[in-house]
């Protein structure tokens, strides 16, 4: 397992909008659109990376659920496949249709359907110490993918256990006695030179990865970012740098009384209570 200093979801289903796609039994695919007044018919229609497509028709909604529902026994689906689809509803007369949405297709799960399977849980950590033999943390500064802020350190003030929590906790890099206000700007970071090592705990591979290997879980803070997951626009507080800017980093430090009033004390830290893995 790695520890960075973005919490990674993990989700039974793929949704989109009010419509769910998923994988159940061995290969077939179901589709399901919860109810909504002055609906009479509704139409999914599916296709493939290959462009085949499917058109399934549903004239009835199923009462138990409240929703319309169809279910193809010969799909041939198979978790991870990434599949387009979209809906049309004829609702009060209308024909109204959807944009194509594209997910990756997941197996989905009865409600209490887990209480009937034979479970183990094969790790658990409550975090009344920090184990370093269940644990990997990352070291690095490469952003994550993402054009990220933030430094990755094994230092015991961004990483601590304390009252049964482990603490993800950001501290600023010029509060570190190898930095000062001088060098964040005309310096140079070696983290294998300061940390003595360099890791990189990403997962790359096909559609399915990592799921199609054996992977890890990934607890980690991460700060800013260039790649669009901060898009430009109106927020509580300022941005405090362009996606564009060809120095963003800069503008977020140089822009730091807009956001470092916010962090009090180990407020600002990510808390994990707990992690335990379930073996089905």
């Amino acid at each position: 397992m790695n520890l960075g200093a973005l919490v990674v979801l993990v989700s039974l289903s793929l949704t989109s909008a009010s419509t769910t796609i998923s994988i159940v039994g061995k290969s077939g695919l179901k589709l399901s659109k919860p109810d909504e007044d002055g609906i009479s018919l509704v139409i999914f229609s599916v296709r493939n990376q290959n462009g085949e497509s499917r058109d399934y028709v549903v004239e009835t909604k199923n009462k138990e659920s409240d929703s319309w529902e169809y279910v193809d026994t010969e799909a041939n689906a198979g978790p991870g496949d990434e599949v387009e689809y979209k809906v049309a509803t004829v609702q009060n007369g209308l024909l109204v249709e959807s944009k194509w949405t594209s997910v990756f297709l997941v197996k989905y799960f009865e409600p209490g359907q887990f209480r009937s399977l034979r479970q183990t849980v094969v790790f658990r950590d409550d975090f009344n110490h920090f184990n370093k033999g269940h644990f990997t943390t990352e070291v690095s500064a490469w952003g994550g993918g993402n054009g990220e802020f933030q430094v990755y350190t094994p230092e015991t003030a961004n990483l601590y256990t304390a009252n049964g929590y482990l603490y993800l906790k950001p501290t600023l890099t010029v509060d570190h006695h190898s930095f000062n206000e001088g060098t964040l700007y005309n310096g140079n970071m070696d983290v294998r030179g300061i940390w003595h090592t360099c890791t990189n705990g990403v997962n790359n591979g096909p559609h399915n990865a990592p799921f199609d290997q054996p992977f890890h879980l990934l607890l980690n803070v991460a700060v800013g970012g260039t790649s669009g997951f901060f898009a430009e626009g109106q927020y509580d507080v300022p941005k405090s740098w362009r996606n564009d800017s060809p120095h963003p980093m800069r503008d977020f430090w140089e822009h730091r009384g807009e956001w470092l009033k916010t962090w009090h004390g180990d407020d600002v830290a990510m808390l994990i209570d707990y992690v335990e893995m379930i073996q089905y």
